[in-house]
């Protein structure tokens, strides 16, 4: 199982184009997601609705910060990994 992950971190840290566009995508969907709570929070009445929109608002920012975070990541400490990575296929 170790070989297979290690095959797929390789795999994934040499698609640095691929890892940029969900960094930007994941922070994209985070400040979506940050502006559908601040909006609701000022544009709505205190009421269920506006609870649900913050809620959806959260989940959003919560799934778009996880990715921009996998992007940032894979841009960073993957690369390092092939770099130090002394084990040749």
């Amino acid at each position: 199982m170790s070989a297979n992950i290690r095959h797929w971190l390789r795999q994934r840290a040499n698609m640095p184009q691929q890892n940029f566009r969900l960094f930007v995508m994941g922070a994209f969907v985070f400040f979506l997601g940050v502006a559908t709570i601040i909006l609701s929070n000022k544009m709505m009445l205190p009421s269920l609705r506006q609870e649900l929109m913050v809620m959806l608002g959260l989940v959003v920012a919560v799934v778009g910060g996880a990715a921009a975070t996998l992007g940032y990541l894979a841009l960073s400490l993957l690369r390092l990994f092939t770099l130090f990575d002394k084990k040749d296929d």
